[in-house]
């Protein structure tokens, strides 16, 4: 997640020491529904919060994509 992070841009590594201390991984931030629920990992700006969210937006879309493609894949097999 912390490298996912700072692939997002320098303002954003300030961000990877809260993320580890409160062990935010891949699920956990998959499964979080809203930007303001960044807050509770140390992202208290909203504007971060929207960013970073909406590129969990689009990590969460291309997983869906994949598994579709996956099983898609399986039924022709």
């Amino acid at each position: 997640v912390c490298y996912w992070l700072e692939s997002k841009g320098a303002p954003y590594k300030n961000y990877r020491t809260s993320f580890r201390s409160k062990q935010l991984d891949g699920k956990r931030l998959m499964a979080l529904v809203f930007a303001k629920d960044l807050s509770q990992y140390g992202v208290n700006a909203k504007a971060d919060q929207e960013t970073i969210f909406k590129a969990i937006k689009e990590l969460k879309a291309i997983s869906s994509e994949r598994l579709y493609e996956q099983f898609r894949g399986d039924d022709h097999s």
